[in-house]
């Protein structure tokens, strides 16, 4: 639906039009896994973009009658006004009921919860609109924070480079995993970002939570030394006040303690260690501040509901290997 953000469209579409999305057997014989259909919802043909570029799309929504394997919906600045388009819902609700999965983009979630598709799920958008979408439709549960997430056929994603996370999960779903780490490989991207993953890093959210400059450098300095003792008594010393009034202003600003920021990056810096190398617990634990795998084990048991083999196991690649 115009205005779309470009990336949104373009990311998830080269996923699945790459000549890796095929099985072996496919392509021996020339075939293709996926029939890729781009449809508009304006005038005619044309899309135009948030960044200037004009696509010319297959075919007007309309025209698609028959069944979807995989609806993926996408927009641009959240359209407030799309509940107008009653065309547009009518066709929406009617050609979910018998799609295999149905995908919003970003601000797509607008689009899709203005149709009644997302009645009473749990969805995700880019952080910068989820407030927006939870006001406007209390239907559904919001969650600001994951860059993807799936309930039941119905799955979410933030914008930009999240809807080419959420594409190569369903490329492994449908073909294997070799074949979406081909397309990864390809692409120069990672694989795969977990969709439990936040959309804000621990230090970007910092830099965003306050505009004083010594907390945001305190942020990055926290993820760059997290292998060290980190108490308060340590980190007051890097933006030069008192422990006591650290604490107190650090809390202000940040919106937490400071030893609850640093386990939470700490958990994170794991996380990503687990997904992309293939280090043993013991030095990730080491590497980023727990001391030992057990104390590792029970922070993620208690924050991410898993221990850190069971996350391994689930979203890591093992792809990236640092020595």
């Amino acid at each position: 639906m115009p205005p779309i953000f470009e990336l949104d469209l373009v990311g998830p579409l080269d996923v699945f039009a790459h000549p890796a999305a095929k099985t072996t057997a496919e392509a021996q014989d020339g075939g293709q896994t996926y029939e890729v259909i781009v449809a508009g919802a304006g005038e005619g043909r044309t899309v135009t973009g948030m960044r200037g570029l004009t696509l010319t799309v297959g075919v007007h929504y309309s025209q698609i009658s028959g069944p979807i394997d995989t609806l993926f919906v996408i927009s641009g600045a959240a359209p407030a006004d799309i509940s107008q388009d009653t065309q547009l819902c009518a066709w929406l609700k009617t050609i979910s009921k018998d799609a295999r999965r149905i995908c919003s983009i970003c601000t797509g979630a607008f689009v899709l919860a203005s149709a009644g598709v997302l009645d009473g799920r749990r969805v995700a958008t880019h952080w910068a609109y989820a407030k927006e979408l939870e006001a406007n439709y209390p239907s559904i549960q919001v969650d600001p924070d994951p860059i993807w997430l799936k309930d039941g056929p119905i799955y979410s994603s933030a914008g930009a480079t999240a809807s080419i996370d959420l594409a190569l999960s369903l490329v492994e779903d449908d073909i294997g995993a070799k074949a979406a780490l081909d397309i990864a490989r390809m692409l120069v991207v990672f694989l795969k970002r977990a969709g439990s993953q936040n959309q804000l890093s621990r230090p970007l959210s910092a830099q965003q939570a306050t505009t004083r400059t010594p907390f945001t450098d305190l942020a990055a300095w926290i993820s760059e030394n997290l292998d060290k003792p980190l108490n308060v008594e340590t980190l007051a010393e890097q933006v030069a006040m008192s422990p006591r009034n650290f604490a107190r202003v650090f809390h202000a600003e940040i919106g937490t303690t400071p030893a609850s920021f640093v386990r939470r990056m700490r958990i994170e810096a794991a996380r990503t260690l687990l997904e992309q190398t293939q280090r043993g617990l013991d030095d990730i634990a080491s590497r980023c501040g727990f001391g030992n795998d057990e104390a590792m084990r029970r922070a993620f048991v208690e924050d991410v509901g898993l221990t850190p083999g069971q996350y391994r196991s689930s979203f890591g690649g093992g792809r990236l290997i640092r020595r």
